[in-house]
């Protein structure tokens, strides 16, 4: 079964921009879409299995909360968001991303194929924003939050590679990803001693 990235195509850009924080690019590698920040890799549309694990974790960590609401911390290709709005056992759910290019390739451009059902969903909003002001600055509260990560390798503060969240061999969570229950009840999903 041939993988996504078994072509020695180019990778097509489809949009540059500059943002708060440096350029981001929306790329085309045959069949995925890839998000681009200051010419490194965060993430592409070739498997979202990782980012719906972290949403039904932290749901089935809050023992049948009627209609909790969920933080996503980052809309990057949409997984998280879709994974969440397919789910009717969720009463709100709010993504808040940084970069406005990224919001505007879910509204209007390529990746709206991923989120636009989500999108429309009346329990959805989407701020622009940056998570740790946003954190800082807001009274909302949520019973959940999930961070938006990389599935692939990521480095830690000193250049050294981290591991993956999904076990490739397996299909599930590493060990280290937790569910905690914080003030007020809110349940995070943890990525530790990864």
């Amino acid at each position: 079964m041939p993988h996504p990235y078994d072509t020695y195509d180019a990778p097509e850009v489809l949009d540059r921009r500059e943002g708060p924080h440096g350029e981001v690019v929306l790329r085309r590698h045959g069949e995925l879409l890839q998000i681009i920040a200051n010419g490194c890799f965060l993430m592409d549309t070739s498997d979202g299995r990782s980012e719906r694990l972290l949403v039904d974790a932290a749901l089935n960590a809050l023992d049948g909360r009627p209609e909790p609401g969920l933080l996503i911390g980052g809309l990057g290709v949409g997984f998280s968001l879709a994974h969440a709005a397919a789910d009717s056992r969720w009463g709100g759910i709010t993504v808040v991303e940084r970069e406005h290019a990224i919001v505007d390739w879910h509204l209007r451009g390529p990746l709206s194929a991923l989120s636009a059902t989500a999108l429309a969903d009346p329990r959805t909003r989407v701020l622009e924003t940056d998570l740790v002001t946003y954190l800082h600055e807001t009274s909302d509260t949520y019973d959940a939050a999930v961070p938006r990560h990389r599935q692939r390798a990521r480095l830690d503060g000193h250049g050294r590679q981290r591991r993956p969240v999904l076990d490739g061999r397996t299909g599930r969570l590493r060990k280290g990803v937790e569910t905690r229950r914080g003030t007020g009840g809110m349940v995070g999903t943890a990525l530790s001693g990864i």
